[in-house]
C-alpha cells in the first residue's frame, strides 16, 4: 500500500474465548517466555487514592476479569494518553492486578496481567479460566479468515444492517476499488446479501476474490535445491521460462519451467544463469536468491528479515542462517517502498488500508497478518492478486496469504491469547533491511521523523 497511507486499524471479528494454549515456541523451538508484568508502584501496596473492588461495584473476591469491548484498547499507564501495548478482544479472560483512578472520561482503570491497562468499562469481573482466541480466527485448512470480496464496476450500496435494509437508509455508496470480508450470507425477499464489515450489500453486486495458494519454502522444513537459486518468474503473466542449450536468446530449446519452479543455480551472468551443463536461464525469467550476511551489530541469534527490491524476494534469517524464503510485490513506483533498516513495530491480525484524497481510490478491508514497519507501510497478505515475485502495490511488501500467516507466526513480538493487536516499543522488534543495488547496505530509518506520542484513544 502507499507510503501516505490513511491506516485505520480494524476490529476484529469478536469471538467465545477459550482456554489458554501452550505457550507459543520460537522458530528455534524452545518456548517463548511471557512478557514481563509492566512494574506498577502501588501493585503490592495500593495508593492511599486507589479505588477499591466495591467503587466498581464487583464482588470482593474478584481475582480474573473479562473483556467486553469489541476490541479494548491497552495501554502501559493507567491514562488514555498511555503508550499503546495493543488491543485485546471481547470474551478473552485474564488475571486481575492493579485498580487505579481516572478522569471523567474513563473513572477507573484495571491492571490486566501479565501486562497493560484497559478502562474498568470494558471489562467485567469473571469466575472463568484465563483464555483467548489467536487472532485472526482461520477455519482449519482455510488460508484466509473469512470470505473477501471486491466491488463491482456498477458499484454497491452498504446497509448497516436489517432494520436500515427494511427502511431504505443506508449506510454508505461504494465504488470500485473497495474490497470487504463477508462474514456470511442472509436473504431478503428474493435478494442474498452478504454480512460485510461494510455493512449488508447485495451479493450481486460483489465479485468473490480467489486468494493465491502460492507458498515459499520454510527452510527449517524443505532445504533450498542449493544456494544460490532461482524461482522462474518471468516479466509478464505466461511469459515462456524458457532453458537454453546456450546463453544466447537465440539458442536452442532444452526446455520449459513452469511458473515459480525452483531451480538450483551454478553460475550467476549478467544476462543468463547457468543450471547446469548446457542449461541456460535469462536473468529475465529468474528471481534469484542469495545468502547475505546480517546488517552490523545484530546478535549472533538475531531474527531479521531481507527484502531485495530488485529481485522481489525475502528471506527470513536466524543470525545467518536462512529459515524462510519467498517472493513478495513490493511498489511499482521506485520510492514507493523505500530501501533502509527499519523495525517491525506492530502487528495486526487485521488492518483496513485505504488511500489519500490525491490517490486512485481504494478501500482494502481486514487486511490479514499486517505487520507495521514504518508509518502507513506494512509486510501484510494480499488476497486480491497472484502477481507475487513482480512490484504490484503502492508502497508496503505484499505476500501471499500463507507467506504472510507464517511470517507473522515467526516473527515477534508474539500476540498472547485473545489480543488482536500489539504494538513493540524500540529498540526492540524484528530488522527488515530493504534493500536494492543502487542502496546495498541501506541506512538505518529514523523513527524520530514519525509522531512519538500517540493520540489519545478514541472516545
Amino acid at each position: 500500500m502507499s507510503k501516505w497511507l490513511l491506516v485505520v486499524l480494524v476490529l476484529g471479528t469478536s469471538a467465545r474465548a477459550v482456554a489458554a494454549p501452550s505457550p507459543p515456541t520460537s522458530s528455534s523451538g524452545d518456548q517463548v517466555p511471557p512478557p514481563p508484568a509492566t512494574p506498577q508502584p502501588g501493585a503490592a501496596e495500593p495508593a492511599a487514592d486507589a479505588p477499591t473492588l466495591a467503587d466498581l461495584g464487583w464482588p470482593g473476591d474478584t481475582v480474573r476479569v473479562e473483556v467486553t469491548h469489541v476490541a479494548a484498547h491497552v495501554v502501559a499507564t493507567p491514562s488514555r494518553r498511555g503508550r499503546p501495548l495493543g488491543k485485546v478482544m471481547r470474551g478473552t479472560r485474564a488475571e486481575l492486578g492493579a485498580l487505579a483512578r481516572g478522569d471523567r472520561r474513563c473513572p477507573y482503570w484495571v491492571e490486566l496481567r501479565p501486562r497493560g491497562w484497559l478502562c474498568a468499562r470494558d471489562v467485567a469481573p469473571t469466575t472463568a479460566p484465563v483464555g483467548g482466541e489467536v487472532f485472526p480466527l482461520v477455519r482449519p485448512g482455510a488460508i484466509l479468515p473469512g470470505e473477501y470480496y471486491d466491488v463491482g464496476a456498477a458499484g454497491a450500496t452498504a446497509f448497516p444492517g436489517r432494520k436500515a435494509l427494511a427502511a431504505g437508509s443506508p449506510s454508505k455508496a461504494l465504488t470500485t476499488g473497495v474490497m470487504v470480508r463477508g462474514k456470511g450470507r442472509v436473504t431478503v425477499g428474493d435478494v442474498t446479501y452478504v454480512h460485510t464489515n461494510k455493512g449488508l450489500i447485495d451479493a450481486s453486486a460483489l465479485r468473490r476474490l480467489a486468494p493465491s495458494t502460492w507458498v515459499g519454502l520454510d527452510l527449517r522444513a524443505t532445504p533450498a535445491p542449493s544456494w544460490p537459486f532461482a524461482f522462474a518468474v518471468g516479466p509478464r503473466r505466461g511469459s515462456a521460462l524458457i532453458v537454453r542449450a546456450s546463453p544466447d536468446a537465440k539458442a536452442a530449446v532444452v526446455r520449459r519451467l513452469q511458473r515459480r519452479e525452483q531451480v538450483a543455480v551454478v553460475e550467476v551472468g549478467e544476462q543468463f544463469l547457468r543450471l547446469g551443463d548446457g542449461q541456460w536461464l535469462a536473468r529475465a525469467d529468474a528471481r534469484l536468491v542469495e545468502q547475505v550476511p546480517p546488517p552490523p551489530g545484530l546478535g549472533a541469534d538475531e531474527a531479521w528479515i531481507d527484502i531485495d527490491l530488485d529481485q522481489q524476494t525475502l528471506v527470513a534469517y536466524q543470525g545467518v542462517t536462512p529459515v524462510y524464503v519467498t517472493l513478495v510485490s513490493t511498489a511499482i513506483r521506485r520510492k514507493g517502498t523505500p530501501p533502509g533498516l527499519y523495525r517491525i513495530r506492530a502487528k495486526a491480525a487485521t488492518t483496513r488500508m485505504a488511500s489519500e484524497a490525491d490517490e486512485k481510490l481504494y478501500d482494502v478491508g481486514e487486511v490479514p497478518w499486517a505487520m507495521r514497519f514504518r508509518a502507513g507501510l506494512y509486510l501484510h497478505a494480499a488476497y486480491w492478486h497472484d502477481g507475487f515475485g513482480s512490484k504490484r502495490s503502492h508502497g508496503c511488501v505484499n505476500l501471499s496469504p500463507r507467506d504472510a500467516r507464517a511470517l507473522y507466526e515467526w516473527a515477534g513480538p508474539p500476540a498472547p491469547p485473545g489480543w488482536s493487536e500489539v504494538e513493540q516499543e524500540l529498540p526492540a522488534g524484528v530488522l527488515i533491511r530493504i534493500r536494492d543495488a543502487t542502496t546495498p547496505a541501506p541506512p538505518a530509518y529514523d523513527y524520530g521523523r514519525e509522531r512519538k506520542q500517540a493520540p489519545p484513544i478514541p472516545n
